[in-house]
């Protein structure tokens, strides 16, 4: 048998269906596609921007932090006041880089400027989601939760307007604004599912990732997803938006170990 959690199946056949192969996902996936479609091209609709080309770097100042800046090395807090400056900003980040650290971080810091507009957490998986959910809980955020929204509860006091799901979940409640989206694990997620997270009035938005390790999962056979073997993350990069926020500086490998992916992937500069 394996083990789910606390439950368990028992021996048998069974088929192992990818989430975003499954018939009300891809429905999500598609009504979000047509609603970026159904909409006439406005240069001030921002999620067409980011995805058709119209979206340009900050130029400003970068703001100083207000929160954990001392937790970061040089790179993650660049990282992190460039997405707080920018309407859109990348970040790649090699493995043992700290991506969930600057997510928390980029988090922290736009609750200090607003504690009202909501934020949407948004990953590709549930491990994703819960190590998430369990870091800006142990930062001191007490998280919303979109189930009480559709069951018309009450959040739980002291809760911020900080929701954090999958991409596939993020369209339910369909009534509800997130202006603000950080998108980890953004190089495994393809546009369609991305825009089921995007597509709720999204004004501010950071993705992290990196291409060079997993990309998505995709319908490879399928002629009408055949646009989406790349990822939103290398999409949106390779079209239109060069600058990344790199993240140089791994906490995980040996250095003797770190060298070689360096150099191959990442021309000598991951250390």
């Amino acid at each position: 048998t394996y083990a789910i959690r606390q439950a368990s199946l028992e021996v048998g056949t069974y088929v192992i269906e990818p989430i975003p192969f499954i018939p009300l996902v891809m429905q999500r996936q598609f009504h979000a596609l047509e609603a970026l479609c159904s909409q006439e091209k406005d240069d001030s609709n921002f999620v067409q921007s980011c995805i058709f080309g119209d979206v340009l770097p900050s130029t400003g100042a970068l703001p100083t932090l207000t929160t954990g800046a001392t937790m970061l090395n040089t790179r993650q807090e660049f990282a992190v006041r460039s997405a707080i400056n920018s309407p859109l900003t990348l970040i790649q980040g090699p493995p043992g880089t700290g991506k969930t650290v600057v997510a928390v971080a980029i988090v922290l810091e736009w609750l200090a400027q607003d504690d009202t507009t909501p934020i949407l957490v948004a990953t590709g998986t549930n491990s994703a989601s819960e190590l998430l959910e369990r870091r800006l809980t142990e930062a001191g955020v007490v998280l919303s939760d979109r189930r009480r929204m559709i069951l018309g509860k009450p959040q739980r006091d002291n809760a911020k307007p900080v929701f954090v799901e999958t991409v596939f979940a993020a369209s339910m409640p369909n009534t509800r604004i997130l202006p603000r989206v950080l998108i980890d694990e953004s190089a495994q997620i393809t546009e369609a599912a991305a825009l089921v997270a995007l597509m709720q009035q999204c004004t501010h938005l950071v993705l992290i990732g990196d291409p060079r390790q997993l990309g998505p999962v995709s319908l490879r056979n399928s002629p009408i997803l055949e646009d989406e073997r790349e990822s939103v993350f290398q999409n949106i990069h390779v079209r239109h938006f060069p600058i990344l926020r790199f993240l140089n500086e791994q906490y995980r490998m040996d250095p003797r170990i770190c060298e070689h992916p360096s150099r191959r992937f990442y021309a000598g500069i991951l250390k």
